[in-house]
């Protein structure tokens, strides 16, 4: 009985990319191609790497001091697998990393990008930017749908009569801060407009503006917490409708598609951006409502899922039932790119 194709996970950090391009891959398409390919995830690349793996997989930037290692692997006969889910070359100026990929990152972006046996992607816009090398895939990211179900819900009535305020939450890191002056005007407006009935919670990260205008009148702020916490703490918030802003600029082109997932998951209305980045992840007005880049149509947006609680059932309930069968590890249909990807690493086809 032949072996398994081994395949080395190297987890070079505790963050949402190595869980969902490292981690989760090699959770559930080990399962599926149980005999046919291996996984096994480590956070150090021993130098006998190549006597145990037949390739190895990395996800993100490649500091340079691992470039001499990987070569080395090479020369044995080992595959170099590189997961990239960002733009590196036009990095805009408000992301932190900006600083961090010119000053140490560069290096070894631009060896993998020739020298890597396979590159894999999170979307065809990424993918395209690296024609024309040969083994280009593009893998979307997944969610595990079935640990967002459950979210707690809380009637919008109190027993006493009186509405609680439905709770808008926006979640993610200082990465997205110009993505979050799309929300400096509808956040002020819907909190005017809808005074007490209204509340949004920004998670990881909130613009200045909106903070200066509205901390603790309208607005909170909640830090960035561990990994392990995240989707229990979205569970936790009670939340009535999830923001999912993005501006036109190239490297948001090459973003996932995970931030309107996660919300769908959670069974919550979605509004997400109208950008190619977002093109099909809604139907909307059935499974989400789509927001132009100008401040009336978020306001629109808001307001109409504010004022109609049958509207923001159907959506959240809608949604949800999509992201199950589009954006889950456990769909058939949504794995299917992952696991031929890593058939094609093996040099296997067909199979489990």
């Amino acid at each position: 009985m032949s072996q398994p194709f081994r395949i080395l996970n190297f987890i070079g950090g505790e963050d949402a990319g190595h869980y969902h391009r490292a981690i989760c891959p090699a959770r559930y398409c080990g399962e599926i191609l149980r005999g046919t390919v291996s996984f096994s995830c480590q956070k150090d690349i021993l130098s006998d790497a190549p006597d145990k793996f037949q390739a190895v997989m990395l996800e993100g930037v490649i500091s340079e001091d691992l470039v001499g290692k990987l070569s080395a692997f090479q020369r044995k006969g080992m595959k170099i697998i590189w997961g990239v889910d960002d733009d590196f070359t036009c990095i805009p100026p408000w992301n932190a990393a900006r600083e961090k990929f010119v000053s140490g990152w560069m290096g070894g972006y631009h060896w993998a990008k020739q020298n890597a046996d396979f590159i894999l992607t999170t979307g065809d816009h990424l993918a395209s930017t690296f024609a024309p090398h040969p083994r280009v895939y593009a893998c979307p990211n997944l969610v595990e749908t079935h640990h967002y179900a459950g979210a707690v819900r809380t009637p919008v009535k109190l027993e006493d009569g009186r509405q609680r305020p439905l709770r808008i939450v926006w979640a993610g890191s200082p990465t997205h801060q110009a993505d979050l002056e799309l929300l400096v005007e509808p956040v002020t407006t819907i909190l005017a407009k809808f005074h007490g009935r209204a509340e949004f919670i920004f998670v990881g990260e909130c613009h200045p503006e909106i903070r200066r205008r509205h901390w603790c009148n309208g607005v909170r702020e909640m830090g960035a917490v561990r990994l392990e916490d995240y989707v229990w703490m979205l569970k936790s918030l009670a939340a009535d409708i999830w923001l999912c802003p993005l501006i036109e600029h190239p490297f948001n082109y090459s973003r996932s598609q995970l931030k309107p997932a996660e919300g769908m998951a959670l069974g919550l209305p979605v509004i997400a951006s109208r950008i190619r980045t977002y093109d099909g992840v809604l139907e909307d007005g059935v499974t989400g409502i789509y927001a132009d880049a100008s401040p009336e149509s978020w306001i629109e947006a808001i307001a109409a899922l504010i004022e109609d609680e049958a509207l923001r059932d159907n959506l959240g309930a809608a949604g949800q039932a999509a992201a199950a069968d589009k954006f889950s590890w456990t769909s058939a249909a949504a794995v299917q790119p992952w696991l031929k990807f890593f058939r094609d690493v093996a040099g296997v086809n067909g199979g489990n």
